[in-house]
């Protein structure tokens, strides 16, 4: 039990199907229970009417059977006939007490009742016409056979008046029961129609509920791979297995949001860092440039320098003296350089 409610409520989607299928089997089983009862009840009204019928006439050929062997024992005195006779009398016996002991109220209870009564009335006179024959009282015999034959004729009366008092309540009754027929196949269906509609709605929405956070999921993961990362959360309103996945897909693309903003800060940031160390080869290359100059500067000027200096000393011509030998020297050396 424990592992049922534990399964039902870890898988949601499951429940809600099983419930659904319940449900449904639930309402077709309703509607199946309904035409069954009202097709048994209509049933046993159609074999009431049957049985009814049957009954009667059984009643009906028992009396003349213990007629036709009666007649045949007052007319043969064979002892066949006399115990064919005890059979059907007994039998017949038996029933009007059965009819005798029943309560009507009806006409046709009533009529039945009184059947009863003159079945053993009828008995009663064609034992004793037997009795008369077999103690050879013709003059007896031949009495009561008379007034059994007379109760015959009005059993057979009665037993006609309620067969057709049967047939008219019959009829009646086959009357009803053909418009509760029409009635029932109306209510049937109505019923299925509004099981097919009910399924119907069930199944779109459900349908709907289940299948439009999907196609959200699935469009928000298309954007997430062409590199969109800005996507609105999905939006799931139930907390069964899909809710999960969506709350589980929007931590995801959070997550992933945050990684690729962290991995473009870092990025730019070994830009900046990597332009910061250009400037800084640049400034050095600058510098030893400008050292390298200053260094050419000073060779410059200690050459002239160390060229100059010698110059003093050098010997001039015997002609011009002073300045003009020094001038010439500075043009030397500067040509020299």
């Amino acid at each position: 039990m424990k592992r049922l409610i534990r399964f039902l409520t870890l898988n949601r989607i499951r429940r809600k199907l099983i419930l659904y299928f319940m449900v449904t089997t639930l309402l077709m089983a309703v509607a199946c229970f309904f035409s069954y009862f009202n097709a048994r009840m209509l049933a046993s009204g159609m074999d009431a009417i049957f049985e009814n019928n049957q009954y009667l006439s059984e009643i009906s050929d028992n009396v003349a059977n213990v007629q036709s062997t009666l007649e045949s024992y007052l007319s043969t005195s064979h002892s066949e006939s006399l115990k064919n006779y005890y059979r059907y009398s007994a039998s017949l016996r038996e029933t009007g007490e059965n009819i005798r002991g029943m309560a009507y109220g009806t006409e046709s209870g009533l009529l039945l009742h009184d059947i009863g009564n003159m079945i053993i009335t009828y008995l009663d006179f064609s034992d004793n016409a037997v009795n008369a024959k077999r103690g050879r009282d013709i003059e007896g015999y031949i009495q009561h056979y008379t007034e059994a034959s007379r109760v015959y004729d009005y059993i057979n009366l009665y037993i006609n008046r309620l067969m057709h008092n049967q047939f008219q309540e019959n009829t009646k009754v086959y009357t009803l029961i053909s418009g509760r027929l029409g009635y029932i196949f109306l209510i049937n269906l109505l019923l299925i129609l509004a099981i097919i509609v009910f399924n119907i709605i069930f199944i779109l929405r459900m349908t709907f509920k289940t299948t439009q956070p999907i196609i959200s999921l699935a469009r928000a993961a298309d954007d997430i791979s062409k590199g969109n990362y800005d996507v609105e959360p999905v939006s799931v309103h139930s907390d069964d297995e899909i809710g999960i996945m969506a709350d589980a897909f929007n931590r995801m693309a959070q997550s992933i949001k945050e990684q690729v903003a962290a991995i473009r800060e870092k990025a730019e940031l070994e830009s900046r860092l990597k332009e910061q160390e250009m400037q800084n080869l640049l400034m050095k290359s600058h510098l030893k440039e400008t050292e390298l100059q200053a260094l050419q500067s000073q060779i410059n000027l200690h050459f002239i320098f160390n060229t100059l200096m010698p110059a003093r000393s050098w010997p001039c011509s015997r002609k011009p003296t002073g300045p003009i030998c020094s001038s010439n020297a500075l043009q030397t050396c500067s040509a020299t350089i």
